[in-house]
């Protein structure tokens, strides 16, 4: 069963578990699934991955949280002291993953969460994420132990990202806030 949210979709698995995946994301499952060695293929996805670089540029940008339906918990707790100042990785038009840091964000409650919660998030990019096709960009945490086809599989909310922020002063972590 597949159910469409966005450009985002929420896809059964064969153990009846609901996966959060996007376009791209399925494409590039699709294509694993079509390989001889899923591992193997798995393992070369993740050796082109291009590398968090913790001097890149900061930027902000914003959008909607969507959460795995099978999550239990309060989910702006769990984004927060949990997943800040951590690396996330998001499957750009390229076909590539790319990896970005999450240093501070913030989110906001919404009357309906079927839309998934509006943030705005400060990052560390050397990569900009202006979505080109006007579909939003799919990121979600990069688990150090796991594989990024892991990551997809077993993740708990993705950061639905639709728009890069631009302003003309000096962006920092201490006055990012401040600018919205």
């Amino acid at each position: 069963m597949v159910v469409i949210k966005k450009c985002n979709a929420l896809i059964q698995n064969t153990e009846n578990r609901m996966m959060l995946i996007d376009a791209l994301e399925y494409e590039l499952i699709d294509n694993l699934c079509e390989s001889n060695d899923i591992q193997k293929a798995s393992i070369k996805i993740d050796k082109e991955n291009f590398i968090y670089n913790e001097e890149a540029p900061l930027k902000v940008v914003s959008g909607v949280i969507n959460i795995n339906p099978y999550f239990e918990g309060n989910i702006k707790d769990h984004i927060i002291k949990n997943f800040q100042k951590k690396p996330f990785t998001t499957y750009l038009e390229d076909r590539y993953f790319h990896d970005f840091g999450l240093v501070d964000i913030e989110i906001f409650d919404s009357t309906d969460n079927k839309e998934g919660l509006p943030f705005y998030a400060l990052i560390c990019s050397e990569f900009n994420l202006n979505p080109e096709s006007g579909r939003a960009i799919t990121a979600f945490v990069s688990y150090s132990n796991l594989s990024t086809l892991e990551s997809i599989l077993n993740r708990d909310f993705i950061l639905s990202i639709q728009e890069q922020k631009h302003f003309n002063g000096n962006l920092i972590e201490g006055n990012w806030k401040m600018l919205l």
